[in-house]
């Protein structure tokens, strides 16, 4: 692929928010569509306003200077790109959390990035609580499903979620709402400080397990995500960069595939709508049927799910113009359902958070090879490197290796993990690729020991710390299983000292501390774990057990 890099479509993500406010002004920016059909819109005006707002807040109540660290847990509701971009105006850093995590989670990331703002969700207050009962030290503002609906409803809202389901619990924790933050932000309307981070300064830091052990973070900029869209976009300019489309977005935001999304229809012009509770799937009706969506962006999982729902029906499935891949491997069988159900082209991409989002994508109008994630975009070398170290010719494979402008600086305070992640400044994927002889690239194995379920990354280490710590457990070791729903999920082989220790109770431990995408599908009790000379549990021997 040529080395010329396309300039990105901004120079900031604040930057992006306000050209489109003048551009557009009233038109709807965003949308928020909950399951029962009520909807709330922000206007680019809206949006550019109100995150000016939580900006001043940030800066001149919260004390946020340029690099501190915010951090944001919660569903695909407006709150969160409102937040986003505030903070990024405010200079600060956005860490994404995942909203599925368990208190014990969330907390070892608050601390890790060291976090000076936690905006999270009112529904999660009693995890939240837990999150706060050892001293972190981040200023909480709680944000709610209800944030962007009229008066009215908003009171409404909150009286379902509060009196009539219980799904908001009494906080101990003090917050401020988020509402409340952004009355006090626009007090301070009449400063014009520039408070917000360069491009090229890091804006993002998204939290992955990389290539081994825990998640850590992955350092990004605003210029390296402006810049990926700009690569993606100059394949097709008049596809890709089409004004005034609508999107409907399922895929979370705390995921950089999801900010990816929302950074894109910012910078067409877009109404992008979200959908904040996507199970069960019939959730996703009313968004459907109010946006009659032309961009869709998914992963496998979403596709097959939608195509076995009988409310996803043909009329609702032929607004789709275009269908963006990623995150996983997209099933051949699935792809070809997909194009006959919404007749429309599909996008297949390949990349990592910790190259900001894309690498590889699949030209609009060229004809997609099954099994192949497309061709590597302007700007981006990929090139594979075979166990010797040299680099694979034409159809041979080997490790997947990549350059470009969107790749991470690096791994946040952990510079040996960062110069093990590179070869020579190539960024090692980790993963097994073929290139053919039209530059299509195809992902055949993972290197490492990562387990894929369903787009996340789920590494062994964390679920057999998780483990280890079960009365009777003498070892354990985690592997991958092939799942034809999630793609992989995780299988736990122990040695126990304890006869009487169940499977059962081994579960409970791990319902109580990992999120559920990490839970081990089965657990098996074995006499011994197959190790190397050097006490190595052998991974590719326990598979072998499976």
């Amino acid at each position: 692929m040529s080395s010329d890099i396309p300039s990105p479509v901004a120079e900031s993500l604040p930057q992006l928010v306000r050209e489109a406010n003048a551009r557009l002004g009233d038109a709807p920016a965003l949308s928020c569509i909950l399951p029962n059909g009520w909807k709330a819109e922000l206007s680019y005006r809206e949006l550019d306003q109100q995150s000016d707002a939580f900006a001043r807040y940030l800066h001149y109540e919260a004390d946020v200077r340029p690099g501190d660290v915010v951090a944001i847990q919660a569903p695909n509701i407006l709150a969160y790109p409102l937040a986003l971009v505030g903070a990024l105006k405010a200079g600060a850093t956005v860490s994404g959390v995942n909203p599925l995590y368990t208190p014990r989670e969330t907390k070892r990331q608050l601390e890790d990035c060291g976090a000076k703002v936690f905006v999270g969700f009112d529904v999660f207050g009693g995890q939240t609580d837990e999150v706060y009962a050892d001293g972190i030290g981040a200023k909480l503002i709680l944000a709610s499903a209800a944030d962007g609906f009229s008066w009215p409803r908003q009171q409404l809202i909150n009286l379902l979620a509060r009196r009539v389901k219980r799904v908001v619990p009494e906080i101990k924790t003090p917050f401020l709402t988020l509402g409340r933050a952004l009355t006090r932000g626009a007090a301070f309307h009449h400063m014009t400080d520039e408070l917000e981070a360069h491009g090229d300064q890091p804006t993002f830091l998204a939290y992955s397990g990389g290539t081994t052990g825990v998640p850590k973070g992955v350092v990004l900029t605003s210029r390296g995500l402006l810049t990926n869209i700009a690569q993606v976009q100059s394949l097709s300019p008049e596809a890709l960069g089409k004004q005034g489309r609508t999107g409907l977005l399922i895929l979370p935001l705390y995921h950089m595939y999801g900010v990816y999304m929302l950074a894109t229809s910012l910078s067409t012009g877009s109404h992008l709508a979200l959908a904040p509770s996507p199970r069960p799937l019939s959730n996703l009706k009313a968004a459907f049927e109010q946006t009659r969506p032309d961009v869709f962006p998914g992963v496998n999982t979403l596709f097959a799910g939608l195509l076995e729902e009988d409310w996803f029906t043909d009329e609702l499935a032929s607004s789709i113009e275009l269908t963006f891949s990623g995150a996983t491997s997209l099933s051949p069988a699935v792809a070809e359902k997909w194009r006959a159900k919404t007749k429309s082209e599909i996008i297949e991409s390949y990349g990592m958070t910790e190259a900001t989002t894309v690498l590889t994508t699949s030209p609009v109008g060229a004809q997609n090879k099954p099994g192949s994630c497309g061709v590597a975009i302007p700007g981006t070398t990929i090139r594979i490197v075979k166990d010797d170290g040299t680099v694979a010719k034409t159809g041979e494979r080997g490790e997947v290796q990549a350059k470009g402008p969107q790749i991470m600086g690096g791994y946040f305070k952990a510079p040996d993990l960062t110069a093990a992640a590179f070869d020579d400044g190539w960024l090692k994927t980790g993963d097994v690729g073929i290139l053919d002889e039209d530059g299509y690239l195809s992902i055949v194995d993972r290197v490492k020991d990562m387990i894929l379920v369903s787009g996340f990354n789920v590494f062994p280490g964390e679920i057999e710390d998780v483990i280890s710590s079960v009365p009777g457990v003498q070892e354990v070791g985690v592997v991958g299983i092939d799942d034809e729903k999630s793609g992989e999920l995780p299988v736990a082989f122990v040695v126990k000292t304890d006869r009487s220790l169940s499977a059962e109770t081994i579960a409970a431990t791990c319902d109580a501390q990992l999120t559920n995408y990490k839970r081990p599908k089965e657990i098996r009790f074995v006499d011994a774990l197959p190790k190397s000379p050097v006490g190595k549990v052998l991974r590719r021997e326990l598979r072998s057990m499976l």
